[in-house]
């Protein structure tokens, strides 16, 4: 993933993006304006390089600048494309030029996460960070939050480990009614039909007084019958 915003572009995004924060817009809002923002700000710069005979953004230059920008103050960084891909199910980050990407299936990739240096590793862990209440720092050096998305996010600091590093996992359901667990080859067709024909008769512990059904939400199997009372 190659940066396109240069460090002195990415200083007056930084900026502007503040003192529009600063105005306590709600999420929405403020991320709108900000989108705004940054494309005035990317079409200024595109400005100033046509005037100085600098080469100018292409177009698609200028939406990819707007859009890394924009990552880099509300979304996940130079980690954003790559968890816009669905068939990405993990990142691995163990520097800030070095990381890997697991897909669906299993296949591991070697990436270059995007990262300038540690201290922007430690910069983009602190903001995701403290959105979910918590913090990392020298004196909370471990971390592991649950993302908006439902990923989860896991991160270290030094002294635990030599550099900043993380993981960011997405747990996908990949079977949604028997036919998916059979097409997996995870139930057998005779199971299938044996689990379909048992119906809501599943029991709990011998003190429980509902026990939920796993299966009741499964296509195949009644689900009219979610729950039950055990005896006691």
């Amino acid at each position: 993933m190659t940066a396109v915003a240069d460090v002195g572009l990415r200083e007056r995004a930084q900026e502007e993006i503040g003192r529009s924060l600063a105005e306590g817009l709600p999420e929405d809002d403020a991320e709108a304006r900000a989108w705004a923002l940054l494309v005035d700000l990317v079409d200024e710069e595109n400005r100033r390089r046509v005037l100085s005979q600098d080469p100018p953004f292409s177009p698609d230059e200028r939406t990819a600048t707007a859009q890394e920008l924009f990552n880099q103050f509300f979304r996940l960084g130079p980690l954003q494309p790559l968890l816009d891909d669905e068939s990405i199910e993990e990142v691995i980050v163990n520097a800030p030029d070095r990381g890997f990407l697991v897909r669906a299936g299993g296949a591991k990739e070697e990436i270059h996460p995007g990262f300038a240096s540690d201290e922007e590793v430690r910069s983009l862990l602190a903001r995701i960070i403290v959105r979910a209440g918590r913090r990392i720092d020298d004196a909370s050096p471990a971390v592991d939050v649950r993302l908006p998305d439902g990923a989860r996010l896991h991160a270290l600091l030094p002294p635990l480990v030599r550099r900043a590093c993380l993981t960011i996992r997405r747990h996908r359901m990949v079977a949604e009614s028997l036919d998916d667990l059979v097409a997996l080859q995870t139930v057998s067709d005779e199971l299938a039909v044996f689990r379909t024909a048992l119906g809501p008769n599943v029991t709990g512990a011998p003190d429980s007084r509902t026990t939920r059904k796993p299966f009741a939400a499964l296509p195949g199997v009644r689900p009219e019958l979610s729950t039950s009372k055990a005896t006691s």
